[in-house]
């Protein structure tokens, strides 16, 4: 039987879809700046949440869940009673790695959607993703299918706290102090 969910023109037991999101430019590589930003701006418009992470010399792989204005990335509207999509991984490396599904070329920036309940985004919805990375994002579906662990970091790959880093050698423009 199925039961429409609350509020939504939307069947709860339609299928669900894994939603790959990544650069039309495999090569193209995302700033730490544009990754923090893009990072800030899910979280501030409720898309989803960081609820762990692994992080590597090389790479930074963040699990994100569904926050309470998920839906949006799908439609506008009230919130239906179930959950957009069921996980979210964040995929970033500083050379390209192979993508979680499909044949296009490896890439270093890559997020996925875990059973989302639309097999494509909310229009303005790419384009705010796309205006927070700047870049062209291209959407890859497919049937919902089994969602990976996060990834373990070897032990010769931990990356150091950043207390034990070289610090650069100066502050931003105009900021470094040298005393005589």
């Amino acid at each position: 039987t199925l039961r429409w969910a609350q509020n939504s023109g939307i069947l709860s037991d339609m299928p669900r879809f894994d939603l790959l999101l990544a650069p039309a430019d495999a090569g193209f590589a995302l700033s730490e700046a544009a990754l923090r930003a893009f990072v800030r701006e899910v979280a501030i418009r409720r898309w989803a949440t960081p609820v762990a992470e692994a992080v590597a010399r090389e790479w930074v792989a963040l699990e994100l869940e569904p926050g309470t204005d998920a839906h949006r990335l799908f439609d506008e509207g009230e919130a239906p009673a179930e959950a957009a999509f069921e996980r979210a991984m964040l995929q970033v490396s500083n050379t390209p790695a192979p993508r979680p599904f499909g044949d296009a070329p490896p890439t270093r920036f890559a997020l996925t959607l875990y059973g989302a309940r639309a097999d494509h985004l909310h229009g303005a919805t790419l384009q705010r993703l796309r205006d927070a990375l700047n870049l062209r994002l291209e959407v890859t579906a497919r049937p919902a299918g089994e969602r990976p662990p996060l990834p373990e970091v070897p032990p010769d790959q931990v990356r150091p706290p950043a207390a034990t880093r070289t610090p650069p050698l100066s502050g931003p423009i105009g900021t470094r102090v040298e005393e005589f």
